[in-house]
């Protein structure tokens, strides 16, 4: 039995099938040209000048940011869905609680097992996660140090069964494939007058020379969402400005099914990315300047925006199908 086949019967049915389909070991890879970096980073300055013509300088819209606009993948999403939503929810201060750290806590028990030589245990990993984050001077630590006994139960409980999922649906990540999570991306346009910023779950491999053999992850709770494609081309395009070659693939990888979508990333993938980018950048930079007002656009976050009881269209689209209840 050589070493790849003992390794596949070690594997659970969803492990190997992450291998074979996911990871596709041993596939072929693409390469890219080297002027590709080039040309996307003078399509987004391009794109990006025109529309800081006239604004103050860089801070003036958000205390502590040396960057006149920061743009992540929400606001990028959000913006696109619905201005007035976004408007209106633009730099509200974020709230640490048992929901939102386990996210960032199971991530780091992951990050922490890829680096054990020996199997640990979930829920140890868990502990060992939220001890390293207590001492981190970002993140939930504040949160952390002073949450109740019940809270950090109700963290533990949930981030173990993150940990636990992936662990036995993923195949190990051996050091040759050079895991890292939450990895951080930065790209800063116009002078760094305007940022673009992502973090990503999970990332294995590493370009060579021309040659794309890096995979982006997001791991995802829940069901799939229309933004989760368009925020995974967003990393791809960080990636790509940021080593001058792309991703080979992008993926969302659901934990509660073992499914995932995946899509192989090319210069169409990336020019589109761009253009959206731009638009979005724009729509931002309008609303904050004040050049007019935003616009409305009905859907899922109409359940919770602040201003629905002030909005129409947001009132129409949530209200109750009374022909559904009946006589």
């Amino acid at each position: 039995m050589t070493v790849e086949t003992a390794e596949s019967a070690a594997l659970t049915p969803a492990q190997a099938r992450v291998r074979a389909e996911l990871l596709d070991i041993g596939g072929e890879r693409p390469t890219f040209d080297r002027a590709l970096r080039d040309r996307l980073l003078a399509e987004l300055d391009d794109g990006v000048a025109p529309l800081l013509e006239g604004l103050p300088a860089a801070g003036a819209w958000r205390r502590g940011d040396k960057a006149l606009v920061v743009l992540g993948k929400r606001a990028l999403d959000g913006v696109h869905q619905c201005e007035r939503h976004y408007f209106a929810t633009d730099g509200e201060p974020f709230a640490w609680t048992a929901a939102t750290a386990r996210g960032v806590v199971a991530h780091k028990a992951l990050e922490l097992g890829a680096q054990h030589r020996q199997p640990t245990p979930p829920a140890t990993l868990v502990d060992l996660a939220i001890d390293r984050l207590r001492d981190e001077p970002w993140g939930p630590s504040g949160w952390l140090g002073t949450a109740t006994p019940d809270e950090i139960a109700q963290l533990r409980s949930a981030a173990t069964d993150v940990v636990t999922k992936f662990a036995d649906t993923f195949p190990p990540l051996p050091v040759k494939w050079k895991p890292r999570f939450e990895s951080r991306l930065r790209l800063p346009l116009a002078d760094g007058r305007v940022e673009l910023t992502g973090k990503v779950d999970l990332v294995l491999g590493q370009a060579t020379g021309d040659q794309a053999r890096v995979l982006l992850i997001d791991l995802k709770t829940g069901s799939p969402s229309h933004s989760h494609p368009a925020d995974l081309r967003f990393y791809a395009l960080l990636e790509a400005v940021r080593c001058g070659v792309p991703p080979f693939r992008v993926a969302s990888y659901y934990l509660d099914s073992a499914t995932w979508h995946a899509e192989d990333v090319d210069e169409d993938v990336l020019a589109v990315t761009v253009r959206r980018v731009v638009d979005g950048l724009a729509t931002v930079i309008d609303l904050r300047a004040r050049r007019r007002p935003p616009r409305e656009s009905p859907g899922p976050l109409c359940r919770y925006c602040p201003v629905r009881p002030e909005c129409e269209p947001g009132l129409a689209y949530t209200e109750p199908d009374v022909w559904a209840e009946g006589p």
